[in-house]
């Protein structure tokens, strides 16, 4: 039987590899408009998840904005949009996360 902490460990995983599958499902379902010069990713709400989920949410989102940058459909692969979008993703949740859990320990 898995302890505790190994049940916590793959609870992470899953709960990451949902919020990465759900980043890029959202990102290229609804690709006319997530990959334009100017973009509207329908999949960035999922950033704000981070605050409420944790840092599972933070990585997951990270690792779709990956994906969905590698792969985008109808329009080639943009480096500076992986790397730097990227970033940018994991800056903003894991912000969000760290605002939220450190609130929640001051209560």
């Amino acid at each position: 039987m898995l302890s505790a902490r190994k049940k916590t460990g793959i609870q992470a995983i899953a709960t990451t590899v949902l919020f990465t599958g759900l980043y890029f499902a959202l990102t290229i379902a609804l690709a006319p408009i997530s990959y334009l010069p100017f973009q509207v990713r329908v999949s960035d709400v999922l950033i704000v998840m981070s605050a409420v989920v944790g840092l599972p949410a933070v990585y997951g989102v990270f690792f779709g904005c990956i994906l969905a940058n590698l792969f985008p459909v109808g329009y080639p692969a943009n480096p500076v949009d992986v790397v730097a979008g990227s970033l940018a993703n994991l800056i903003a949740s894991y912000s969000a996360y760290k605002i939220a859990y450190q609130r929640s320990e001051k209560l």
